[in-house]
């Protein structure tokens, strides 16, 4: 008779495989980490062509999602719960990595085009310019906007602080442009006016003596 097979050891599963990874990686095995830049690289490469992203955007989103992978001694790799496999999760976080930069960017153009609208409409209305710059002051403010309407307060800041322009000021407020335009440079005349009234009141009041009697 002849001597019967020996058992084959059973094939390692892609949970056993996650598991050396993740242990190998809190190791600080250098090779997992290039095992981790590589498996990083290819779901990035999926997503470029989905999100339209740079070489310059995917190498930022790889080292981002490495940091947060690795921070506060890779925490996040300590809590991988292997309830789905390494590379599906991995998936998800540089997803919402990628997410959270294009929403960043987004909100940086905003601001850069809101202050580009407010630097023309400033520039458009140079006498007021310096009125506009003073009424970043909370006390100017609450002074010189007394007895304006909400409405025509609404729309110095659409156009002043926002950066908004008449058409579109005009379509918020349902008035025409030239009723829009109108309201805004009483209201300057009448905002600038009442501060210069204020300023020129309170230069001329007396100061008061410093220290009493001898």
């Amino acid at each position: 008779m002849g001597s019967a097979p020996r058992p084959r050891p059973a094939a390692a599963s892609p949970a056993d495989d996650d598991r050396r990874l993740v242990q190998a990686l809190l190791l600080g095995e250098p090779a997992a980490f290039e095992r981790l830049h590589q498996m990083l690289e290819v779901l990035l490469q999926g997503l470029s062509r989905r999100y339209q992203l740079s070489e310059a955007d995917v190498n930022d989103a790889i080292a981002e999602v490495e940091r947060r992978l690795l921070a506060n001694s890779a925490a996040r790799l300590q809590n991988f719960a292997y309830r789905c496999h390494l590379e599906e999760w991995l998936g998800v976080v540089t997803l919402n990595v990628v997410r959270e930069r294009m929403r960043a960017e987004f909100r940086r153009r905003e601001r850069e085009q809101r202050a580009h609208l407010r630097q023309e409409a400033l520039s458009a209305v140079p006498e007021h310019e310096q009125l506009i710059e003073r009424l970043s002051a909370a006390a100017d403010v609450a002074f010189a906007r007394e007895g304006l309407d909400p409405l025509t307060w609404q729309i110095l800041r659409l156009r002043f602080e926002q950066g908004f322009p008449w058409q579109a000021i005009a379509q918020l407020t349902g008035l025409s442009e030239r009723a829009v335009t109108s309201r805004a440079y009483r209201a300057l005349e009448s905002m600038q006016q009442r501060l210069q009234e204020r300023d020129t009141a309170s230069s001329s009041t007396p100061s008061p003596l410093v220290g009493g009697p001898p």
